[in-house]
C-alpha cells in the first residue's frame, strides 16, 4: 500500500526513464510503459468500438504501432496521451472497416445473389475512394467528428464526451465538415460547381 501512495509522485520521472530506455530498444521498459496505460487504452477503444474483445485488439495494435514509432515520438505530449491518440485512430479505423463490411452486407440481397459486372464494381470503388479522399483532406477535428458521428453513429454528445470537447464544438466541426465534403465531392465527381 505504501508503494502505491508514493508511486504518483515518482511516476513522471519513472515514465521518462522508461521511455528513454524503450527508445534505446529496451522492450521490458516499453512493456512497463504499456502496462501503466493499457487499461485506459482499452477503455478508450471500448468507448469507440463498443466491444471489449475488439477494444483489446485495438489497444494491442496501437501499442505495437507505438513501439514501432518510438523514434518519431517527439515527447510534446506524455507517452500516455500519445498512445491514447494512436489507440483512438486504430479504433476508428476498425470502425470504418466494420461499417464498410456491414454496408456491403446490407446491400447484398438475401434471396438471390446479385451478379455485378466489373464496371459496377469500379464505379462503386471510385465513389468510395472519392469519399475516403475527401474525408482524409479534412482538418483533424472535422475528420474525427465525421468518422465518429456520420460513419459510426455516435451522437454529438457521445462524440464530445469521447473527445473531451464541447457539444457545440462537435456540432460546428460537423457543419464545416459537411460543407467541405459537399464541395470536394462535387468537384471530384466532375460536376460543375454552381
Amino acid at each position: 500500500m505504501r508503494e502505491e501512495r508514493e508511486a504518483p509522485s515518482r511516476r513522471p520521472a519513472e515514465e521518462a526513464s522508461l521511455l528513454a530506455a524503450a527508445r534505446r530498444g529496451d522492450r521490458d521498459a516499453f512493456d512497463s510503459l504499456a502496462r501503466r496505460h493499457v487499461v485506459r487504452l482499452v477503455a478508450a477503444a471500448r468507448r469507440i468500438l463498443r466491444d471489449l474483445a475488439e477494444a483489446e485488439e485495438a489497444a494491442a495494435d496501437a501499442l505495437v504501432k507505438a513501439y514501432g514509432g518510438l523514434r518519431g515520438f517527439k515527447g510534446e505530449a506524455s507517452f500516455g496521451t500519445w498512445a491514447h491518440r494512436i489507440t483512438c485512430r486504430v479504433a476508428i479505423d476498425r470502425l470504418r472497416r466494420r461499417r464498410a463490411r456491414a454496408r456491403l452486407a446490407a446491400e447484398m440481397p438475401v434471396d438471390r445473389p446479385v451478379v455485378r459486372g466489373p464496371a459496377d464494381r469500379l464505379e462503386e470503388e471510385d465513389r468510395a475512394a472519392a469519399v475516403r479522399r475527401a474525408v482524409a483532406r479534412l482538418p483533424d477535428a472535422q475528420r474525427t467528428v465525421v468518422t465518429l458521428h456520420a460513419w459510426e453513429g455516435l451522437s454529438y454528445r457521445e462524440v464530445a464526451d469521447l473527445l473531451g470537447s464541447s457539444y457545440d464544438a462537435v456540432r460546428v466541426n460537423m457543419c464545416h465538415a459537411r460543407r467541405a465534403l459537399r464541395r470536394m465531392l462535387r468537384l471530384d465527381g466532375g460536376e460543375e460547381a454552381r
